[in-house]
């Protein structure tokens, strides 16, 4: 991590170890000060647990300032494979963790990064930093372990003779597949997006006429009666 959390934010992002479902990237002074409160914890006391937390991780982190030692990241896996993702995605933006270290947690606890950074490339890298013997980095590639990037079309349309795509597909793959959609469909005589909206559009303005129109009429007769 780039510096150290404040006491009340270690100790907000402490409490969420709490939930089984949560991945949370933190450091040993978190966790150490964590295990000292968690008595308190345990019997209810959230208040007396916050202060004997923060007082020891305080008393932490200064003994490691004046020994110069900085903290250990470290990454406690929770059950929600959405939130693995979005955890060690959010802790490569933040720096917490370099990307070959993430691609390492990845392969080891079943998670699946963007293609930028779950690829071989990375995987070399992480070999030659030690973060991984070099015959399990053989293992993962041989078994395709690093082809588990989400697919840029929907599989379920496809078998259903639709091309649709997914949420997960990257920016300019989504524009490039609508560019070849526009002229299929042009080729087809069928509409493209662009006409399609436009229509929507139309018949969006014409249906919001005609209620203002109803609303002027309904006034006017009203004010004749």
């Amino acid at each position: 991590m780039a510096g150290r959390l404040a006491p009340s934010e270690a100790w907000a992002l402490a409490l969420k170890s709490n939930d089984e479902g949560e991945t949370i990237v933190w450091t040993d002074e978190i966790c150490q000060a964590l295990e000292q409160s968690m008595p308190l914890l345990r019997a209810g006391d959230k208040v007396g647990a916050r202060m004997a937390f923060i007082a020891a991780y305080e008393r932490i982190t200064i003994t490691a300032r004046e020994q110069r030692q900085l903290p250990t990241v470290q990454v406690t896996f929770g059950t929600n494979r959405e939130l693995r993702q979005l955890a060690l995605t959010t802790a490569i933006e933040r720096n917490q963790i370099s990307a070959p270290m993430a691609v390492v947690l990845a392969l080891d606890n079943g998670v699946t990064l963007p293609a930028d950074v779950f690829n071989s490339a990375m995987l070399g890298k992480a070999v030659e930093m030690g973060l991984i013997k070099a015959d399990a980095a053989q293992d993962a590639l041989i078994h395709g372990r690093l082809a588990l990037v989400a697919p840029a079309l929907s599989p379920v349309a496809l078998l259903a003779g639709r091309v649709e795509v997914t949420r997960e597909a990257a920016p300019d793959v989504r524009e490039k597949l609508g560019q070849l959609r526009d002229q299929v469909a042009r080729r087809a005589g069928r509409f493209t997006r662009a006409q399609v909206q436009a229509r929507a559009e139309r018949m969006r303005l014409s249906h919001a006429k005609r209620q203002t129109a109803a609303r002027v009429l309904a006034y006017q007769q009203g004010e004749v009666a």
